[in-house]
């Protein structure tokens, strides 16, 4: 008669089948560990508010490459109005050692590096996760949901300081504000290496196979650092100038050329680097004599 434990053993086949099943679960917990594929919360903090705006049944007929290429004209031009030249984005991002590491406001090494813009930003989407699931669904929606005059007038939008005219009125113009055309001129000049420096850590692959790299947005980082720094001196226009950077900011999604989580981070960007330079005595030196110049020339135009 045999022991008791060893009648209890299931035969050495279950076993077997057992300790494969055993297998599958481990490979599978180390995929789902990677990915966030299959059980993880089908959510993504980083586009915020943006999701809701791309829910509709419409369907677009435009190809996202025609968009892009007619929406890139516009939005790299800069105002034909203004002496300002801002760094816009292209297909070719430039390498590190391209990059002109002089920045007038603050040093890339202390307010730029790997840590702290990680800490500001967090990590973009893993390639695969469910977050890169959702942000590249939610774009194919906002593309397919825009309509033909939302996709035109995201496609004329002018990646400029001096766009905000739509809320502050025709004064505000680089010819007659010099000093503020001048500052802002220094200003892109700092947001355009700490963007720079900002994608190159993430490394995300833009849309549309084109090279380079898409988060955070340069468009979008520029538009809310100009937004936060123009409410300084605007408070009252606070609301509208906010509207029209979320404008510009998702009009980057409608072109096809961002994903949300990439408009979503540079909002986030550029309203740290508008704190950033708010720090800085020689940009407050400036900028007090570019609020002088811009309360003067509106005290006029009642």
């Amino acid at each position: 008669m045999q022991p008791l434990a060893s009648s209890l053993q299931p035969p050495a086949s279950i076993r077997s089948v057992g300790r494969i099943v055993t297998i599958i679960l481990l490979v599978l917990l180390s995929f789902e560990l990677n990915t966030g594929f299959l059980f993880a919360k089908k959510s993504d903090d980083t586009t915020k508010g943006y999701s809701n705006i791309a829910q509709c049944n419409n369907t677009n007929d435009q190809s996202l490459s025609d968009i892009s290429t007619a929406g890139e004209k516009n939005l790299t031009t800069g105002n034909s109005e203004s002496s300002t030249s801002s760094n816009t984005e292209t297909n070719n991002e430039p390498s590190l050692e391209d990059l002109f590491f002089k920045t007038t406001f603050f040093k890339v090494t202390s307010i730029i590096n790997d840590i702290q813009v990680t800490k500001i930003l967090g990590h973009a989407p893993r390639d695969g996760s469910s977050r890169d699931f959702d942000d590249k669904r939610i774009r194919e929606d906002a593309v397919a949901c825009a309509t033909k005059e939302q996709i035109w007038s995201a496609a004329k939008t002018v990646d400029s300081i001096f766009d905000y005219s739509q809320v502050l009125g025709y004064k505000f113009n680089a010819h007659e504000l010099p000093k503020t055309d001048a500052l802002f001129q220094k200003i892109d000049d700092d947001a355009h290496v700490a963007i720079h420096v900002a994608k190159y850590i993430f490394k995300r692959p833009r849309p549309l196979k084109s090279s380079g790299y898409s988060f955070p947005s340069g468009h979008s980082t520029r538009a809310f650092l100009w937004e936060s720094l123009l409410s300084d001196i605007f408070p009252e226009s606070q609301p509208k100038l906010y509207k029209q950077a979320q404008s510009k900011a998702w009009d980057r999604v409608i072109l096809g050329r961002h994903y949300p989580a990439d408009v979503s981070a540079g909002q986030t960007y550029g309203e740290y680097l508008a704190k950033e330079f708010f720090k800085n005595p020689e940009f407050q030196k400036e900028w007090n004599e570019v609020r002088k110049e811009i309360k003067k020339k509106f005290a006029k135009r009642a």
